[in-house]
This record gives C-alpha cells, structure tokens and sequence, in this order.
C-alpha cells in the first residue's frame, strides 16, 4: 500500500517530467521593463499612433468653425474629412495660440481619421522628428534608438510634450532607464507625483526618483513603500520598491524583507509585486545586491512557502535560475500545498538543471553551476 510519503515522491518526480513541457510562458524572457508596475494597461502613446497610421495630418479651425488640414505630416494618400466638432476649450486654447493646431491620425480599426494630440511648435516638431526617425528605430519593438530619442527630449517644459516623454520612457527595459542621465528635476518630480496631470505617470517618475540616487528622492520612496504596508492594495508598490533598492542597495532589500516577505498579514499579491522588484534588481545589481536579495528570499521561502511559486515566476520569467538551490529543498520537503503551487516550481528547477545552475542527476556539478 503506498504511503503518503511515497506518493509525494512520486508526484515531484512526475511534476519535475512534466514542467519541461507544460506552461511554456514561464520561460518567455521577460525584459525589467519599467512600466512592469502599471495597475492598468497602458494606452498606445501618441508616438505609437503616428508610427501605426499611414495618414497623420494637423489640423486647425476654419472659418466656418470646423477643423480643417493645415498640413499632411504623413501622406498616405486618403481624402480627409474631419467630422469631429472643434470643441469650446480646444478653440479657445488655438484662438490663443494661433500657431497650435491638433494632430489626426487614420485609424483603421475605425476605418476613420481620430484626434491624437494637441499640438503646440514643439509637439509638432517633435512629431515630426517621430516620422522622420522611426524608421531608424526598426521593427522589434520599443529598442535603445527609440529610448535616446526621447531620453534627450526629457527636459522640455511642455507638459503636454513632458507627459509623452515620460510615457515613452515608460517603456524602456529597466537597464535602459538606469542609463538615462536623468535631467528632469527631482523637485518636479516629486511636485507631479499626486497631481491629477501627474498621477497617470507615477510609476515612472517614482523609477525616476530612484535613478536620480538624490536625498529628497530617498524620503519620498522610503514614505511610500511604508504606507503600502498597512494598504490592502497599493498601487504603484512595484515601482516604488525598485527604487528603494536602486537607492538604498541592500539596506533597501532589507527593508522590503522585513516589512513585507516576513509580514505574515501581507498580501500574496503584495508579495508577489515584492518578489519582481527584487528580481528586476538581481539581473542588474551589485553583487552585494544579488546575494542579499538570494538570503532574503531564501529565508521568506523557509518561513512562507507560500512565496516560492511566486519566486519561480518571477525569475523563470526573466530566465534567472540564481534561486533553484532553496527552491529545489522547498520542493523536496513536500510543504507546498498543491499540484498548482508545485509545478511553476518544479518546472523552474528543471530548467535549471538543463542550464547548468544545479547539479546534474548523476551529483556532477555543471559549469557555471552555484
């Protein structure tokens, strides 16, 4: 008659078999991106609407007080006609600045020209920089071109252009960002971070914080990882740990070791934002960085198993199998509660076997290996 230490043995043995071919999406590489934290999904910028639509005009207000094209920026040889009325704030904004107009774009999810942006000299300019680059920029997807385009365009005093900076920005690999040669002030920062302009933007301007390494920086964060503890939920906690870390080194991964990882009151979904701060950070930290953030979780996964899955796909996730030692012993003493907390798992330390970060059946040691 089979024991139940017996069936558990066998179980882990078949899960291990079976992570290599079950849920493939835990080994997609998953790049640090800054906008990881967004507790919505973010809207195509501007510079994604004029880079996807084959016909981008400016318009202004005709005589007749309806749009009318001023100028086609990117011809894509269609007739337009612009339906949409010119509203009360958007003409008294053009009657004030004749040299502003508004920015259309075909859509062909519409079938139809839409609104994009208000622009003013610099958003036109600055869209038209857009049309005449993004062909350098290539087709892969948002690549370091791009981000130096926009990483040298942070200072403008436009808001309208500082917004769609920061939303481009938004989404660089989060090595990108730690390069950026910040130049924004920390002041404005700190002044737009629960302003209605710019709370949409507040987890990128908390990386931003924590990139600067500057003192005022270090208060606000510190103050907003330590009123996420009492929260049920707090938004933007992602960002704000990774700039902790960026900013404090260890002594950041401590604090989010205490307050939260060894917090038995926190949140699985709290703890899992940890989770992918830190390992955001163990792909571009120090080595002293790295090792404490291997203890620290080490130990959260000893005292809360709970949190190994949650360690598996963060790291599997990005490809980092640094953490397959203590998840390999969680694993082998059985304390995790069911098939679906013990697969991301055993499917983490398989893949790292076969990459060489623990020893192989036979107890040689690949190289490379811890």
């Amino acid at each position: 008659m089979p024991t139940a230490q017996s069936f558990l043995r066998t179980f882990v043995r078949c899960a291990a078999a079976v992570a290599l071919v079950v849920s493939p999406a835990l080994l997609t590489p998953r790049p640090a991106d800054a906008c990881a934290f967004h507790f919505y999904a973010p809207e195509p910028t501007v510079v994604d609407r004029l880079i996807e639509s084959d016909h981008v005009v400016l318009a202004r207000q005709g005589e007749d007080g309806r749009y009318e094209v001023a100028a086609t920026l990117k011809d894509g040889g269609r007739t337009v006609r612009i339906t949409e009325p010119v509203d009360a704030a958007t003409e008294a904004q053009l009657a004030a600045n004749p040299g502003d107009g508004v920015l259309f774009a075909f859509d062909a999810a519409s079938d139809g020209i839409k609104r994009i942006a208000y622009a003013s000299a610099e958003m036109q300019q600055l869209a038209n920089d857009v049309l005449a680059s993004m062909d350098d920029w290539g087709s892969a997807g948002y690549d370091d071109r791009r981000f130096a385009f926009f990483a040298a365009r942070q200072s403008s005093t436009d808001p309208e252009v500082r917004n769609l900076v920061l939303r481009e920005i938004d989404q660089a690999t989060y090595p990108m960002l730690r390069s950026i040669g910040l130049t924004i002030p920390v002041e404005d920062l700190i002044a737009d971070l629960w302003t209605l302009e710019g709370y949409t933007n507040q987890p990128i301007r908390l990386l931003l914080l924590g990139v600067s390494h500057d003192a005022r920086a270090r208060t606000v964060i510190r103050q907003q990882v330590d009123r996420a503890v009492e929260r049920q939920w707090a938004s933007n906690l992602g960002a704000a740990a990774t700039a902790l870390v960026e900013l404090d080194d260890e002594a950041g991964v401590a604090h989010l070791r205490d307050l939260f990882l060894f917090d038995p009151a926190q949140s699985v979904q709290k703890l899992e934002i940890i989770v992918e701060a830190l390992a955001i950070h163990n792909g571009v930290g120090t080595p002293g960085v790295r090792e404490a953030i291997f203890e620290a979780l080490q130990e959260a996964v000893d005292g809360r198993p709970e949190i190994a899955p949650l360690v598996a796909r963060q790291f599997g996730g990005r490809q980092d199998w640094t953490q397959a030692a203590y998840l390999q012993s969680a694993m082998k003493r059985h304390r995790l509660a069911s098939a679906s907390a013990m697969l991301p798992i055993a499917q983490y330390v398989a893949y790292a076997k076969m990459s060489g970060q623990l020893p192989r059946v036979d107890g040689s040691a690949a190289a490379g290996a811890l």
